[in-house]
Formats: structure tokens, C-alpha cells, sequence
């Protein structure tokens, strides 16, 4: 009788991830409705998703609070930008539309998938790992071009349940009830399998932790604490690079982040993402 109420207990594990969609979509809600904080607020939503699908633990409101905090300057910029950049594209569509003009329609069309494209992988991003904002921007467009088959499959699931939640009330009533916890980690799972081939080689995509100096990173890179793409020609380069963790709880350790060259074409800019130093003392 006692093994129903256990932790392994699939009913009673099923219940808590439930109650953890729950709390993680009224955290979002709740932190998005000043409106200029949804970027921080989806930041945090993807990274405390994405570490919840691999742990199954209940850590769901530290882990939001903390993304929220640490990445709130940059994601609160991030988000005016995207929000700014899809008025223009929503603009520039509706009057092509109107001037029954082709080339422009054609063109605002690309643009929209452009924003589109960007707009589902920059806070991914922007939890995961610690570049400048154009930076975060240029390898969100590159990551969901070259993992197009992903990106079209979220954007698809993004159609759907808009459509579903426009004739159907029951589907209404779940997307605001758990809307944002479901999508984020349903999302998650895809997150975690794109970018795992710029995280260092660790159980779990664990980021591994160095304390040492910039200059050493490039040796610690060599020492196979990168995840190579089988997907690209096994000779391309890797880029080592180490920037010093300048957070108030750790000032004294150093940072470092490996990433490898995201090749589109032969022309195609490199990606050298530094990966977020995490305090494993939750998990």
C-alpha cells in the first residue's frame, strides 16, 4: 500500500510534473505581465524547462527565479528589440498587402520568417549560453536554419494550438490554464537535443565547471571537453574561448565555453557561444 504513495510511482511521478507545468506556467504569467519583462520571464521558463525534462526533480520556482534574475538585462533588451523589429514586420506585411505589390509582399513574407525564426530560438539561447546580443541573435537564425526540420515542427505546434484555441474552448481554457509550462517543455526536449553538440561532453549535457584562467581554456578544450557534430566534416576546427564569470556569487571562477564552427555553406559565421556557468548545488 505504502509503494503507491512513493516517488517512483509512475501515477505519483506523472502528478508532479503535472503540478510542475502548473507552477512553471503561473511563474511565466505572473512575471510577463509588466509586459517588458517577458523576455526574462520566457528565459527563465525555457531554462528551468529544459533542466526539469533531464533532472524530474521540483526545483521549478528556484530555478525560474534564479534564470530570471541573472538574465534579466540582456533578455528585457533582447525582447524590446524582438518587439520592435515584428511591429516593422507586421507593418511592412499588412501595407504590401494592401498595395497589391508582389515584390513586397514577397519580401516582408521572407522577413516575417526571418523574425519568426529568430524570435523561437533567442531566449533558448540567451538561457543557455552567455554571448552578446547580436551575437544571440545571429546564431538563433543560424541554429534554426540548420536545424530547419525542428523549427518547422515547433512552428507548426505554435499554428495548431492557436487555431485549436480559436474554435475549440476547451483548448482555450488548457492554454491558459498550463499553456506556457506544456509548450515550454514539450519544447524542451528539442532545445536539449540542439544544443547539445555545443555543451561540453557530460552526463546529463551538464556544462562542465573549471576554475582556471582564460588562458588555460584553450587547453582544456583540447582535452576533449567538446561535443563534436557527426553531422559536419569531422576536421573543422573547434573555437576554444573563456570569459571570466563576473557574477556576484562566484567572482573568482573563471567561465570558459567551447563551441564549434555552425556551418551553413562554406561561408557560413562560426558559433562561439559562451556556455552559462550553473550552480549544481540544486540538483
Amino acid at each position: 500500500m505504502s509503494e503507491i504513495f512513493t516517488t517512483d510511482n509512475m501515477a505519483i511521478r506523472i502528478l508532479n510534473r503535472i503540478g510542475d507545468i502548473l507552477i512553471l506556467h503561473f511563474l511565466w504569467l505572473l512575471c510577463s505581465l509588466p509586459i517588458i519583462t517577458i523576455g526574462a520571464s520566457t528565459t527563465a521558463l525555457y531554462y528551468t524547462a529544459m533542466k526539469a525534462v533531464k533532472y524530474e526533480d521540483g526545483y521549478v520556482a528556484r530555478r525560474f527565479f534564479k534564470s530570471f534574475k541573472e538574465n534579466f538585462r540582456q533578455s528585457t533588451i533582447i525582447w524590446l528589440i524582438m518587439l520592435f523589429a515584428g511591429f516593422l514586420c507586421g507593418w511592412y506585411l499588412s501595407y504590401s498587402i494592401e498595395t497589391h505589390n508582389s515584390v513586397l509582399t514577397m519580401f516582408s513574407t521572407i522577413l516575417t520568417c526571418v523574425y519568426t525564426f529568430i524570435l523561437i530560438y533567442v531566449f533558448p539561447l540567451q538561457s543557455k549560453f552567455d554571448n552578446k546580443i547580436t551575437v544571440t541573435i545571429r546564431n538563433a537564425f543560424l541554429l534554426s536554419v540548420k536545424n530547419f526540420p525542428w523549427t518547422l515542427l515547433m512552428i507548426v505546434a505554435l499554428g495548431l494550438i492557436g487555431l485549436f484555441s480559436y474554435f475549440y474552448t476547451i483548448v482555450l481554457f488548457i492554454v491558459v490554464i498550463c499553456g506556457a509550462g506544456v509548450y515550454g517543455y514539450l519544447t524542451a526536449f528539442i532545445f536539449n537535443r540542439v544544443f547539445l553538440p555545443y555543451l561540453p561532453d557530460e552526463p546529463g549535457f551538464e556544462k562542465l565547471k573549471f576554475n582556471t584562467t582564460a588562458s588555460d581554456a584553450g587547453q582544456e578544450a583540447e582535452d576533449g571537453n567538446i561535443d563534436e557534430d557527426t553531422d559536419e566534416a569531422a576536421d573543422e576546427d573547434v573555437q576554444d574561448n573563456a570569459a571570466v564569470d563576473t557574477s556576484e556569487k562566484n567572482k573568482t571562477a573563471a567561465k570558459v565555453a567551447s563551441g564549434r564552427k555552425l556551418s551553413l555553406s562554406e561561408r557560413a559565421n562560426s558559433v562561439a557561444s559562451y556556455t552559462k556557468q550553473e550552480d549544481n548545488t540544486e540538483d
